[in-house]
């Protein structure tokens, strides 16, 4: 695993191949302790210049993974890195769970976020294809978690999007450490598993499109996340000269 340092104090890791990712996040949550684990997309990286407390909250993670064309373009031009793994969290989690699976680690996971129905569903579908993990709480993102109930040395996942799911993991910072619980922040994976959302035909992911094909097929809820990103040629304009 590689860190690659911005000026700001924000940082990447990054790997040589997507399969050493894999690993590396599932040996974290196997080890049982406390990591934290969050996903930095563009859009991430305008809000945090303009928001400290969620600035503080992705500089407390414990990894931060490269999450989308526009911090891959980025990176690649400010800090001539040519070879960024896009670890996205929809893609990554649920390959990170099949070699949980495989292994019979029997992780114990919690969930939380997404609407009530979406949750119900996701809680399904991970109990009937991952049976040797034990998804045992789950609530909707709408309610309060109620942290009492998760177990030490387990993970929880966490669906409440940008900035909402960062910031409620440094406001519980304190309690996921004594309890040795990992947290990854998961923005959209419920929606996306439960079906609630359609990912984009692979074709378009592979073209690194499907920003454009969520923004159609969702104008107003991408719509901002959008406008943040097209300010990605001033950023890069301004990082490289002041680097």
């Amino acid at each position: 695993m590689k860190k690659i340092t911005f000026k700001n104090g924000l940082w990447i890791n990054n790997f040589d191949s997507y399969a050493e990712a894999v690993h590396f996040v599932n040996n974290r949550i196997v080890d049982g302790k406390s990591y934290i684990l969050n996903f930095l997309y563009f859009s991430c990286f305008v809000i945090q210049e303009k928001n400290l407390l969620y600035h503080n909250a992705i500089i407390n993670s414990d990894y931060l993974f490269l999450d989308g064309i526009g911090m891959n373009l980025y990176t690649r031009i400010v800090y001539n890195m040519k070879d960024i793994l896009n670890l996205n969290g929809t893609d990554l989690i649920p390959k990170v769970l099949d070699k949980l699976n495989i292994e019979n680690s029997k992780t114990s996971i919690a969930l939380y976020g997404s609407k009530n129905s979406v949750i119900e569903k996701t809680h399904k579908i991970f109990k009937n294809k991952y049976e040797n993990l034990n998804f045992y709480y789950y609530t909707n993102g709408y309610e309060p978690a109620d942290l009492s109930k998760l177990k030490r040395k387990s993970t929880f996942l966490i669906g409440l999007g940008t900035p909402k799911q960062e910031l409620f993991v440094q406001e519980n910072y304190e309690f996921f450490r004594k309890k040795e619980i990992t947290v990854i922040t998961v923005g959209g994976l419920f929606d996306f598993v439960s079906g609630n959302t359609k990912r984009a035909p692979k074709w378009v992911r592979n073209a690194n499109l499907e920003w454009a094909y969520r923004l159609l097929k969702d104008y107003q809820k991408h719509l901002n996340k959008n406008i943040r990103n097209l300010t990605i040629i001033r950023f890069i304009l301004r990082d490289l000269i002041f680097k």
